[in-house]
Protein backbone atom coordinates (compact mmCIF):
# COMPACT_ATOMS: atom_id res chain seq x y z
CA UNK A 1 0.00 0.00 0.00
CA UNK A 2 3.11 2.34 0.39
CA UNK A 3 4.38 2.18 -3.03
CA UNK A 4 0.53 3.01 -4.20
CA UNK A 5 0.12 5.37 -1.92
CA UNK A 6 3.59 7.54 -3.17
CA UNK A 7 2.09 6.68 -6.90
CA UNK A 8 -1.07 8.47 -6.02
CA UNK A 9 0.84 11.77 -5.05
CA UNK A 10 2.34 11.95 -7.95
CA UNK A 11 -0.76 11.12 -9.64
CA UNK A 12 -3.87 11.78 -7.88
CA UNK A 13 -6.29 11.58 -11.01
CA UNK A 14 -5.49 7.86 -11.53
CA UNK A 15 -8.58 6.00 -11.31
CA UNK A 16 -6.55 2.76 -11.52
CA UNK A 17 -4.09 3.42 -8.22
CA UNK A 18 -6.84 4.14 -6.27
CA UNK A 19 -8.67 0.81 -7.34
CA UNK A 20 -5.43 -0.75 -6.95
CA UNK A 21 -4.62 0.95 -3.62
CA UNK A 22 -8.49 -0.45 -2.69
CA UNK A 23 -6.89 -3.91 -2.88
CA UNK A 24 -4.89 -3.79 -1.17
CA UNK A 25 -6.08 -1.90 2.20
CA UNK A 26 -8.55 -4.34 1.58
CA UNK A 27 -6.35 -7.57 1.84
CA UNK A 28 -5.14 -5.68 4.81
CA UNK A 29 -8.42 -5.53 6.34
CA UNK A 30 -9.09 -2.02 5.95
CA UNK A 31 -12.23 -2.38 4.49
CA UNK A 32 -13.04 1.49 5.11
CA UNK A 33 -10.12 3.15 3.64
CA UNK A 34 -10.27 0.58 0.87
CA UNK A 35 -13.89 2.17 0.31
CA UNK A 36 -12.52 5.81 0.03
CA UNK A 37 -10.40 4.60 -3.05
CA UNK A 38 -12.49 3.06 -4.47
CA UNK A 39 -15.43 5.87 -4.29
CA UNK A 40 -12.20 7.93 -5.78
CA UNK A 41 -11.48 5.63 -8.44
CA UNK A 42 -15.39 5.58 -9.53
CA UNK A 43 -15.56 9.60 -8.92
CA UNK A 44 -12.40 9.85 -11.50
CA UNK A 45 -13.33 6.86 -13.73
CA UNK A 46 -17.20 5.69 -13.83
CA UNK A 47 -16.40 2.86 -16.38
CA UNK A 48 -13.92 1.20 -13.57
CA UNK A 49 -16.74 -0.57 -12.52
CA UNK A 50 -14.19 -3.08 -11.25
CA UNK A 51 -14.47 -0.44 -8.15
CA UNK A 52 -17.72 -1.12 -7.82
CA UNK A 53 -17.84 -4.53 -6.40
CA UNK A 54 -15.79 -4.46 -3.68
CA UNK A 55 -17.31 -1.23 -2.88
CA UNK A 56 -20.58 -2.53 -2.82
CA UNK A 57 -19.56 -5.09 -0.50
CA UNK A 58 -17.89 -2.47 2.02
CA UNK A 59 -21.28 -1.11 2.18
CA UNK A 60 -23.00 -4.51 2.79
CA UNK A 61 -20.49 -5.61 5.41
CA UNK A 62 -20.88 -2.23 7.42
CA UNK A 63 -24.81 -2.93 6.68
CA UNK A 64 -25.64 -0.30 4.18
CA UNK A 65 -27.72 -2.02 1.40
CA UNK A 66 -28.64 0.96 0.27
CA UNK A 67 -25.48 2.68 -0.90
CA UNK A 68 -24.48 -0.72 -2.12
CA UNK A 69 -27.97 -0.52 -4.37
CA UNK A 70 -26.65 3.04 -5.57
CA UNK A 71 -23.27 1.73 -6.21
CA UNK A 72 -24.57 -1.60 -8.06
CA UNK A 73 -26.91 0.64 -9.86
CA UNK A 74 -24.84 3.44 -10.83
CA UNK A 75 -22.20 0.47 -12.15
CA UNK A 76 -24.67 -1.12 -13.99
CA UNK A 77 -26.03 2.16 -16.00
CA UNK A 78 -22.34 1.86 -17.28
CA UNK A 79 -22.02 -1.81 -18.29
CA UNK A 80 -25.75 -2.59 -18.46
CA UNK A 81 -24.85 -6.65 -19.09
CA UNK A 82 -21.98 -7.12 -16.68
CA UNK A 83 -23.40 -10.67 -14.80
CA UNK A 84 -21.41 -10.09 -12.21
CA UNK A 85 -23.06 -6.55 -11.60
CA UNK A 86 -26.32 -8.08 -12.36
CA UNK A 87 -25.59 -11.07 -10.04
CA UNK A 88 -24.84 -8.68 -7.24
CA UNK A 89 -27.76 -6.39 -7.21
CA UNK A 90 -30.22 -9.13 -7.63
CA UNK A 91 -29.13 -10.69 -4.41
CA UNK A 92 -28.53 -7.49 -2.68
CA UNK A 93 -32.54 -6.65 -3.66
CA UNK A 94 -33.91 -10.31 -3.39
CA UNK A 95 -32.59 -10.04 0.54
CA UNK A 96 -32.99 -6.40 1.32
CA UNK A 97 -35.50 -4.35 -0.99
CA UNK A 98 -37.40 -5.70 -3.48
CA UNK A 99 -37.15 -9.31 -4.82
CA UNK A 100 -39.26 -9.41 -7.70
CA UNK A 101 -36.99 -7.02 -9.08
CA UNK A 102 -33.99 -9.06 -8.11
CA UNK A 103 -35.63 -12.56 -9.40
CA UNK A 104 -35.83 -10.55 -12.59
CA UNK A 105 -32.22 -9.26 -12.72
CA UNK A 106 -30.90 -12.66 -11.36
CA UNK A 107 -32.92 -14.71 -14.18
CA UNK A 108 -30.50 -12.60 -16.92
CA UNK A 109 -28.11 -14.20 -14.98
CA UNK A 110 -29.63 -17.18 -15.54
CA UNK A 111 -30.02 -16.97 -19.37
CA UNK A 112 -26.33 -15.86 -19.60
CA UNK A 113 -24.90 -18.74 -18.03
CA UNK A 114 -27.14 -21.39 -17.28
CA UNK A 115 -24.07 -23.50 -16.02
CA UNK A 116 -23.61 -21.22 -12.70
CA UNK A 117 -24.74 -22.80 -10.01
CA UNK A 118 -24.33 -19.69 -7.66
CA UNK A 119 -26.58 -17.94 -10.31
CA UNK A 120 -29.24 -20.50 -9.98
CA UNK A 121 -29.40 -20.72 -6.17
CA UNK A 122 -29.41 -17.18 -5.78
CA UNK A 123 -32.26 -17.08 -8.34
CA UNK A 124 -34.12 -20.01 -6.09
CA UNK A 125 -33.52 -17.74 -2.94
CA UNK A 126 -35.17 -14.65 -4.56
CA UNK A 127 -38.01 -16.66 -6.05
CA UNK A 128 -38.37 -18.49 -2.67
CA UNK A 129 -38.78 -14.46 -0.81
CA UNK A 130 -41.46 -13.57 -4.41
CA UNK A 131 -43.38 -16.97 -2.93
CA UNK A 132 -42.84 -19.23 -6.12
CA UNK A 133 -41.57 -21.99 -4.09
CA UNK A 134 -42.16 -24.62 -7.44
CA UNK A 135 -39.52 -22.54 -9.72
CA UNK A 136 -37.73 -21.89 -6.49
CA UNK A 137 -37.09 -25.73 -6.18
CA UNK A 138 -36.75 -26.05 -9.81
CA UNK A 139 -33.50 -23.67 -9.39
CA UNK A 140 -31.95 -25.50 -6.12
CA UNK A 141 -32.16 -28.68 -7.88
CA UNK A 142 -30.22 -27.28 -10.77
CA UNK A 143 -27.43 -25.67 -8.61
CA UNK A 144 -27.19 -28.63 -6.31
CA UNK A 145 -27.06 -30.31 -10.26
CA UNK A 146 -24.35 -28.23 -11.59
CA UNK A 147 -22.33 -28.32 -8.19
CA UNK A 148 -22.98 -31.12 -5.72
CA UNK A 149 -21.14 -29.90 -2.78
CA UNK A 150 -22.91 -26.65 -2.42
CA UNK A 151 -24.38 -27.08 0.56
CA UNK A 152 -26.50 -24.46 1.14
CA UNK A 153 -28.76 -25.39 -2.31
CA UNK A 154 -29.42 -28.54 -0.46
CA UNK A 155 -30.50 -27.21 2.53
CA UNK A 156 -32.80 -24.82 1.15
CA UNK A 157 -34.23 -27.16 -1.56
CA UNK A 158 -35.08 -29.63 2.07
CA UNK A 159 -36.38 -26.40 3.84
CA UNK A 160 -38.87 -25.42 1.02
CA UNK A 161 -39.80 -29.34 0.33
CA UNK A 162 -41.06 -29.62 4.04
CA UNK A 163 -42.93 -26.20 3.61
CA UNK A 164 -44.42 -27.40 0.58
CA UNK A 165 -45.60 -31.09 2.35
CA UNK A 166 -42.84 -33.36 0.09
CA UNK A 167 -41.92 -34.93 2.87
CA UNK A 168 -39.77 -37.49 1.06
CA UNK A 169 -38.35 -35.31 -1.18
CA UNK A 170 -36.98 -32.97 1.63
CA UNK A 171 -35.56 -35.71 3.41
CA UNK A 172 -33.54 -36.85 0.10
CA UNK A 173 -32.27 -33.45 -0.08
CA UNK A 174 -31.69 -33.42 3.65
CA UNK A 175 -29.24 -36.40 3.36
CA UNK A 176 -27.53 -34.38 0.82
CA UNK A 177 -26.76 -31.77 2.06
CA UNK A 178 -25.42 -33.72 5.14
CA UNK A 179 -23.41 -35.65 2.98
CA UNK A 180 -21.63 -32.59 1.61
CA UNK A 181 -21.23 -31.48 5.20
CA UNK A 182 -19.64 -35.01 6.35
CA UNK A 183 -17.36 -34.52 2.99
CA UNK A 184 -13.31 -32.85 3.84
CA UNK A 185 -14.20 -30.99 0.75
CA UNK A 186 -17.53 -29.94 2.23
Amino acid sequence: AGHLNALLSDHPGDAGLHHGLGQALALAGRGSEAAQHWRRALEIDPALTAASLPLAKVWLDDNRPGDAEIVLRDALAVAPDDVALLNNLGSLLAQHGDPAEGARLLERVVRHNDESPIAHYNLANALKECQEPARAVEHYRRAAQLQPSLHGAWKNLGNLLIDMGRVDQAAEAYDAAFQVRRRPDG
